[in-house]
């Protein structure tokens, strides 16, 4: 406490008489005391109005580059069942010198987005704002489910004793065939393209983004 304030404050307490004096040494005493958490406080209030306060957003670039790690986005999946039968001949009747397979298989088709030919000017960026053009989802793969496809007859004319390798092979790719055409002519495509739009506008909201229009290229 200055020396010009505390000849101030003897002044003001020796004319007023006791009651001032005690007063005087109140306001000493608050002063001495809340002075410093005082200046702490507004210098803090101060630096919290004034802070600069700094927002990110992902260039075009970066956001092409996650996603073309991603390589492919599986979105939808088709499981179908099928009963195969294939028949050999070779000329003669089957009964008599040919072969037939009755194949089980249970099928599994996957669509989704493919990213590899994702180029930068496919997103355009607008501060937290961001469009991306995909191209259409399509088939990425079919297989069988081994643990589900087995054949489940077979018969021999009488004149083959050896099986034949390729009937069940012949089978076999029919069941793929069958389920490719399934999943192409149903409605895996559309549930695939709606997937792929909900989990990408997730995805660019996670880096930031306000407002994420997702695009399908025709």
């Amino acid at each position: 406490m200055g020396m010009l304030l505390w000849r101030r404050v003897k002044a003001l307490a020796l004319a007023g008489g006791g009651r001032l004096l005690w007063l005087a040494i109140a306001v000493l005493l608050l002063s001495a005391l809340l002075g410093p958490a005082l200046r702490e406080a507004i210098r803090r209030g101060w630096s919290g109005l004034t802070a600069t306060v700094y927002h990110t957003h992902p260039s075009p670039t970066v956001i092409v580059s996650h996603l073309q790690r991603l390589n492919r986005l599986e979105t939808a999946r088709q499981i179908t069942n099928h009963i195969i039968e294939v028949e050999a001949s070779n000329g003669l009747p089957v009964w008599l010198a040919g072969e037939r397979v009755l194949l089980i298989a249970r099928a599994e088709a996957v669509a989704g987005i493919d990213f590899a030919e994702l180029k930068p000017e496919q997103i355009q960026v607008e501060g937290k704002r961001v469009r991306l053009q995909l191209p259409p989802p399509r088939l990425l793969h079919v297989s069988l489910n081994e643990a589900h496809t087995k054949v489940y007859d077979r018969k021999r004319g009488w004149l083959v004793f050896q099986p034949d390798k390729e009937i069940e092979t012949r089978a076999r790719q029919q069941a793929i065939e069958e389920a490719r055409e399934a999943a192409l002519k149903g409605e895996l495509m559309e549930l695939a393209q709606r997937n792929a739009q909900e989990r990408l506008t997730e995805l660019l909201r996670s880096l930031g983004f306000e407002e994420v229009e997702v695009e399908f290229q025709r």
